[in-house]
């Protein structure tokens, strides 16, 4: 008998009709539902409680269930809250801080430095998500209850508004970039770089080089597209005629690319660089034109030419004999100073 009744419980928790012998009862010609008569009526309770079985399905079915208060459901659908709950003076006076519901998902969030911001809360897929509509000070109520339900119809459909709106910004940034011309992005370079040229010749020859040999061909055209069919139509007919020039514009080409990508107006490799990339449709540069270097004065000749030298006057004969003597640059010997020169040293070596 014990194991009879054990098995009519087993059988009633599960949702199956209650046992035999409780043929007057309502509950016996359907199946049991998790739905309880209201707590509000104790005497059906007291009924009921006469009969184990039935006082367990009344205990399973009175479990209250664990929700967050005021959270969108799955497809769009709402808990049992009336919206608008919040006022225009509720708002502009809440100090306390922590969520304050106005229905439907939305809450105005109070910080505990009294900053006040907008923010909708979802269930999709079985995630709970929440999505910042604005601070209060740009948002107002109204326009924060447009905003919640434009979003609550996307999860109707089960759209996440999170993911369509990263997309739409996505969108954004792509199209801003694609009005943004390569010549735009090499003077923007040059700008930002120049202060850390110190030779102003440098300056110089970025300008001209990119204006003389790039724009003609690349300045129009938006950064974004700049591809390597385009890269080699600048620098593949350099290539065998001014090799030196060509790798010069190959490099600034991908300087000026490299920072578009950095300021987010392209993305993908760099079409202009060289290593396991245009080296690859390119020859060596030494392979093409052999390189010719500069006359030096043999050896042996030297003592002659200095003794020469020293006979000529003028700035320029001196400043020459200071370079062969001190292996210096050119520049460095133009650009140099008195107090960088130690006279004395200078007197001895001409004696």
């Amino acid at each position: 008998m014990a194991e009879r009744f054990k098995a009519a419980v087993l059988k009633t928790a599960r949702g199956f009709t209650l046992p035999r012998g409780f043929e007057s009862h309502p509950f016996r010609q359907n199946r049991v539902r998790y739905r309880s008569p209201p707590v509000a009526k104790p005497n059906n309770y007291a009924i009921f409680s006469q009969f184990p079985s039935v006082r367990i399905r009344y205990l399973f079915a009175t479990i209250p269930q664990i929700v967050m208060d005021d959270f969108v459901g799955e497809g769009g659908r709402f808990m049992r809250h009336k919206l608008n709950r919040l006022t225009a003076r509720t708002v502009a006076t809440a100090t306390k801080p922590g969520l304050h519901a106005d229905g439907g998902g939305l809450y105005l969030r109070v910080g505990r430095g009294g900053a006040k911001s907008w923010c909708l809360r979802y269930m999709l897929e079985g995630k709970a998500r929440e999505m910042g509509l604005g601070g209060l000070s740009k948002v107002s109520l109204a326009d924060a209850r447009k905003r919640a339900a434009e979003h609550r119809l996307l999860l109707v459909d089960k759209v996440d508004p999170i993911e369509r709106r990263e997309g739409e910004n996505t969108a954004k940034k792509i199209a801003a970039a694609r009005s943004v011309t390569f010549d735009e992005c090499a003077t923007a370079y040059v700008d930002a770089h120049k202060a850390g040229w110190r030779n102003a010749k440098h300056r110089q020859q970025w300008t001209n080089t990119l204006a003389t040999y790039v724009s003609p061909k690349l300045g129009s055209v938006s950064v974004a597209d700049v591809d390597v069919a385009m890269i080699m139509r600048v620098i593949e007919p350099l290539w065998t005629i001014k090799p030196e020039t060509a790798a010069r514009v190959r490099g600034r080409i991908e300087a000026v690319l490299d920072w578009a990508k950095a300021r987010d107006f392209r993305d993908g490799e760099n079409p202009a660089r060289w290593r396991g990339h245009l080296s690859n449709l390119l020859p060596a540069r030494a392979k093409v034109r052999a390189v010719k270097h500069h006359a030096a004065l043999p050896y042996g000749e030297i003592s002659a030419f200095m003794a020469d030298l020293r006979t000529r006057e003028g700035v320029a004969a001196a400043a020459l004999e200071f370079l062969i003597l001190t292996a210096a640059r050119t520049g460095e010997v133009i650009g140099a100073r008195w107090p960088e020169i130690e006279l004395a040293w200078i007197s001895t070596e001409r004696n």
